[in-house]
């Protein structure tokens, strides 16, 4: 299933509760692990490669907002500069190298449509709008759905002990089933962070989710 038609699906899918993460306000429940400290930097995304890098620290976490919606967050940090990691998520060509092509009008407001070029099949884009850009270190995109809630994206960068955080954070319906897409996610954050650092990339799908699903209440099939 390609990825944005994921997103639709999910619209369908509401009853099932999230498999992984804690609830509880997200300022309390972010799991500590996500960002290593600047002692145990050695954990960290990192011109290693991202397989290297703990999975505990890679995945994303999921919390329950005071209004039932679920919170979807994952912290990356590299040791590259925030322009690099920025023109990793802006710049053409190489956000084409992770996971697909926008085209339409740039900066705040503008609108157009992406296709994740990364998924087999038919690669058509969906509407997209910028709704925040603040480079090097915000970024807002909304994907507009036809009968359904638009899913919105915020990406911020920051410097912390020598390195560029990443946040990414995604909001979910209260009942929505959060798993798959939170696997789609680290799937292509893991990728981007292949373009950012020269690590290998996940390019098989089932070998990705034998490893990772675990880590999300997804056993092995």
């Amino acid at each position: 299933m390609a990825f944005l038609d994921g997103l639709r699906f999910l619209t369908r899918h509401l009853d099932a509760p999230p498999q992984f993460g804690a609830p509880g306000d997200h300022t309390q429940a972010v799991d500590p692990g996500l960002i290593a400290s600047s002692e145990t930097g050695d954990l960290q995304e990192g011109r290693r490669g991202h397989h290297l890098v703990p999975l505990e620290i890679r995945r994303g976490v999921v919390t329950r907002e005071d209004d039932g919606r679920q919170r979807l967050e994952f912290r990356r940090s590299w040791p590259d500069p925030i322009d690099d990691v920025w023109a990793a998520l802006t710049e053409p060509d190489r956000l084409a190298r992770w996971i697909g092509v926008y085209q339409g009008e740039r900066g705040p407001g503008g609108s157009g449509t992406f296709a994740m070029t990364q998924e087999e099949g038919e690669h058509a884009g969906s509407p997209t709008r910028i709704l925040e850009c603040e480079p090097p270190r915000r970024l807002v995109v909304e994907w507009v759905q036809e009968g359904s809630e638009n899913w919105r994206v915020d990406l911020d960068l920051w410097a912390e002990d020598g390195r560029t955080v990443l946040r990414f954070v995604q909001y979910f319906p209260a009942g929505a089933e959060v798993t798959d897409m939170a696997l789609r996610w680290h799937w292509y954050l893991d990728k981007m962070g292949a373009e950012i650092d020269g690590g290998s990339a996940p390019t098989d799908w089932d070998a990705f989710v034998a490893e990772v699903g675990p880590a999300y209440g997804r056993p092995p099939s």
